[in-house]
């Protein structure tokens, strides 16, 4: 069978494309499209134009889309400019561009929650928190 390019445990959900249930895997999940239902994955990627109406579990969440419910990210959450989260936010360290807006409660995990709460990641000790609009590296 011919190599497609796509990485093992990885999933990308285009534009146009609408999914309704759970989604989970323990690599990558990219979308452009909908997804009505929970998502969970190490590391996750909204795009401009893509939607996830449920909650969120991650180790590491790259948003320009929306986000609608629960956001549970135990290392680095990034907000683009025009990513908007309505919902209940946890994060380990988090990156807000100028232009994403967040709408519900914010709050950052205290290490020992990270740890007990999260299957997908880890937080890691000496990890800093960016402030608003400031970049994370």
């Amino acid at each position: 069978m011919e190599q497609t390019g796509i990485e093992k445990d990885s999933l990308y959900i285009g534009d146009g494309v609408t999914i309704e249930g759970k989604v989970r895997s323990h690599g990558r999940i990219e979308i452009h499209g909908l997804v009505s239902g929970d998502v969970t994955a190490n590391e996750v990627k909204i795009a401009s134009g893509g939607r996830v109406e449920g909650a969120i579990k991650a180790s590491r969440l790259d948003i320009s889309g929306f986000a609608g419910s629960l956001v549970n990210v135990s290392e680095l959450l990034v907000v683009r400019a025009h990513g908007h989260i309505e919902g209940d936010v946890t994060y380990g360290r988090i990156q807000i561009d100028g232009g994403a807006s967040i709408y519900g409660t914010i709050r950052q995990y205290e290490k020992t929650d990270a740890r007990e709460s999260t299957d997908t990641g880890r937080y890691g000790e000496g990890d800093e928190v960016a402030e608003a609009g400031q970049e994370v590296k």
